[in-house]
């Protein structure tokens, strides 16, 4: 008896430090250069007047659209210090949408506008 129990508490033990891992593996995996689209981020945010992207790596255009949907800005040209002005929208929330060269959606980020 208590082998088993001896035997049962190892295994305990180690089915738990395996989940606390992969737990950490995932939590850790935007962090990964594995996933791309977990990597751009838009900033600041809340903005004012520029919003810029973390990375332009492989981005050909960003769109600006109302929470209803409506295309209100798009931009072009994309370069790794670009800086897009938004100073002429109203205050309020916006989605940025990130795409690539073939026009598919690389990410969605909601911003705040001050």
């Amino acid at each position: 008896m208590k082998q088993f129990l001896l035997l049962f508490c190892t295994t305990l033990l180690l089915n738990v430090g395996l989940v606390q891992s992969s737990m950490a593996q995932d939590w850790m995996s935007p962090f990964n250069d594995q996933n791309p689209k977990e990597q751009i981020q838009v900033f600041p945010n809340p903005a004012v007047s520029h919003i810029g992207l973390t990375s332009a790596k492989g981005v050909e255009k960003v769109v600006v659209y109302n929470l209803v949907g409506n295309k209100l800005k798009e931009f072009t040209n994309i370069s790794e210090d670009k800086r897009f002005y938004i100073g002429d929208l109203t205050k309020g929330f916006y989605l940025v949408q990130i795409m690539d060269r073939q026009n598919k959606i690389i990410t969605t980020r909601r911003i705040s506008k001050k």
